[in-house]
């Protein structure tokens, strides 16, 4: 069986300003950057709804599609160059309950490294990242029904000057909202 999945809730934060929440932008931007001489980073927090899959399922395979968004303000601002750096990209497990629109820099759940996945950064400055093979991660998260909390996207170093940038679920164009597909066998 099959699923493709909506976001259930995102957000985005920031090191910068850490009481701050930015769960309603048009785009997310994994961000480790300089802002008046100061350390920027940014993280994101993407949240499928998986509850109609038991946790007795067995995911045989889960991918996740993030989009460049070429409408990104931010991207604008430096420039319009795309995504620049060479920090690899990780993607963690969720291991505690948030809210996008109150999450912040001070109040980020806590995730877990076990199956994390580490992206190279691709050479391609407005490069899509297709199929990214998540399913240990999203097996986790099926077997775990009172902690199914999403995923977390950062730079594995977060050390400037690296910058990504994906629609987020608000993108105004829904083709480029995150996707993730979940084929699964109930048991």
């Amino acid at each position: 069986m099959c699923e493709k999945k909506a976001v259930f809730q995102e957000a985005l934060f920031s090191l910068i300003v850490p009481d701050n929440n930015y769960g309603k932008l048009e785009d997310i931007h994994i961000y480790s950057w300089t802002q008046g001489g100061e350390l920027n980073v940014n993280r994101v927090l993407i949240d499928f709804n998986l509850n109609k899959i038991p946790t007795s399922a067995t995911v045989d395979s889960a991918f996740l599609s993030l989009y460049f968004n070429p409408t990104s303000a931010y991207n604008k601002v430096g420039g319009n160059k795309g995504n620049q750096g060479k920090d690899s990209i990780v993607i963690q497990r969720v291991i505690s309950n948030w809210n996008e629109n109150d999450v912040t820099w001070n109040k980020q759940p806590e995730i877990t490294e076990v199956n994390q996945i580490v992206l190279s950064k691709k050479e391609d400055a407005r490069a899509d990242y297709i199929n990214i093979d998540v399913t240990n991660i999203i097996q986790d998260i099926v077997k775990d029904n009172n902690g199914r909390y999403g995923i977390m996207i950062k730079h594995k170093n977060e050390k400037p000057y690296n910058v990504v940038f994906f629609a987020s679920s608000n993108n105004p164009d829904k083709y480029l909202h995150p996707k993730l597909r979940v084929y699964y066998r109930k048991k």
